[in-house]
């Protein structure tokens, strides 16, 4: 899109994207991370795309972004932001899924996700060990199951300053942090 422009950090993590097969983001709010996954979806076109997001005012927010300003980009992907365990799903085409991280780990809905070329979890700050929050126990499943499937995953935060006990990773994240 002639009408955009990246900043260098944006460029960067662009970069960073296609260049790992697992990436950590920790960027300010504002900054633009959901942007640049979408500019990497769009100039990429990964066949099967799930986006992870912690409300479903944010499902809503990431479905009205692809249906508007990235139409034409993601013209050819079936959007769903729901899974139904009664409904077969087509991974043989291009798909998006933008859903909560409670609904995707739902063990009858997470086996309906079989192929995912391109995991991004928004809002990783919370993946902590909090054995008594319930919340932080689904994101960390969520993100232990579906990065298991994943060829490529990226994580977004705000304000992180380091990640421990990456070594222990099947895929080691490279840590971005701007």
């Amino acid at each position: 899109d002639s009408g955009i422009a990246l900043h260098p950090e944006q460029i960067n993590i662009i970069s960073h994207i296609a260049n790992n097969d697992a990436l950590i983001v920790s960027a300010p709010t504002s900054f633009g991370k959901t942007f640049c996954i979408f500019e990497y979806i769009a100039k990429y076109r990964p066949d099967n795309v799930v986006l992870i997001v912690p409300t479903l005012a944010l499902v809503e927010e990431y479905y009205k972004k692809i249906i508007k300003k990235y139409r034409s980009s993601f013209e050819g992907y079936k959007i769903y932001t729901n899974v139904s365990e009664e409904k077969d799903y087509d991974f043989t085409g291009r798909n998006i899924f933008v859903l909560t991280h409670d609904r995707v780990v739902q063990e009858s809905i997470l086996a309906k996700i079989e192929v995912v070329d391109f995991l991004v979890i928004d809002e990783v700050y919370k993946l902590e060990t909090d054995k008594e929050n319930d919340r932080v126990l689904v994101l960390n499943m969520a993100y232990y199951y579906l990065a298991q499937k994943a060829k490529k995953y990226v994580l977004l935060a705000p304000f992180i300053k380091e990640i421990l006990d990456c070594e222990s990773l099947e895929k080691k994240p490279f840590f971005y942090r701007s």
